[in-house]
């Protein structure tokens, strides 16, 4: 299943450029610029608020090199507070990319299904807002679990981690567990949009997958890939255009699970 939902991709890039889809890939330009200007403005905001907090704290301070010791604390600061944004960034962006273009991966989902196998799905608008809503409840879902692990898995490193040999295993361990808890939930979210269209519920969606574990990693594979190497957002940024592959993937995946499925 793992290297099916691999292969997927492959099959889904030729899909898009045969098909006259790759105009899809417009929209993560537009997601990562607005989310670029979210980050440079919050920096900006946050950084002169710590500078004026601290110059009306310490502008009493009259000792000798008073003024050199503020610049150097202020510019410490800042610069702490950015590479810390930049972290959060980093991890949350790609649920952000999932959030924000949850709308096109529902429609390009139902375009790819429709193009491939010729099942059409009438456009109703209520349906759409309803499936839209579905897939950002089940980003934010799958966010906070990730989360939930990722703690765990830090306490569990920092508790044992002063064993010899033993800890520096368990660290490894921990960070490839966690690498793949991210590709598993965002497989999970790429797929999730056909369980969508197939009427199943939240419940009959998740054990779908669950029971296909495999399958929803190696969807999920490529996307958090590029979210671990990011740097400077460039990794964000590519990941936003693999993801519309994924969900190209993802469906071709999820087709293949739904005519092989025993109980759902």
């Amino acid at each position: 299943m793992f290297l099916l939902a691999i292969s997927n991709y492959r099959k889904g890039f030729r899909f898009l450029l045969e098909q006259k889809l790759s105009w899809y890939f417009i929209f993560p330009i537009f997601v990562n610029i607005i989310m670029f200007y979210f980050m440079i403005k919050t920096s900006a905001y946050v950084s002169a608020e710590i500078i004026s907090y601290l110059e009306s704290t310490l502008a009493g301070a009259d000792f000798w090199g008073a003024s050199f010791l503020l610049k150097i604390v202020t510019g410490g600061l800042v610069i702490v507070f950015k590479i810390l944004l930049f972290l959060v960034f980093a991890y949350i962006g790609g649920y952000l990319v999932l959030i924000l273009l949850s709308p096109v991966f529902s429609h390009l989902s139902e375009t790819t299904e429709k193009k491939l196998t010729g099942n059409d799905f009438p456009f109703v608008f209520s349906q759409f807002i309803s499936d839209v809503f579905r897939g950002i409840k089940l980003a934010l879902r799958n966010g906070i679990l990730e989360i939930l692990i990722l703690l765990s898995v830090w306490i569990i490193t920092i508790a044992l981690g002063w064993i010899p040999i033993i800890g520096q295993i368990i660290a490894i361990l921990g960070q490839v567990l966690l690498f793949l808890v991210s590709a598993y939930f965002y497989g999970f979210s790429f797929m999730d949009y056909t369980s969508e269209r197939y009427k199943l519920s939240s419940k009959e969606g998740i054990k779908l997958i669950k029971s296909n574990r495999w399958a929803a990693i190696g969807t999920g594979f490529p996307f958090a890939l590029l979210l671990v190497f990011n740097f400077w957002g460039i990794g964000i940024i590519l990941a936003g255009f693999v993801a519309i592959i994924s969900v190209v993937a993802a469906t071709f995946t999820m087709l293949y699970l739904l005519q092989h499925k025993e109980n759902v």
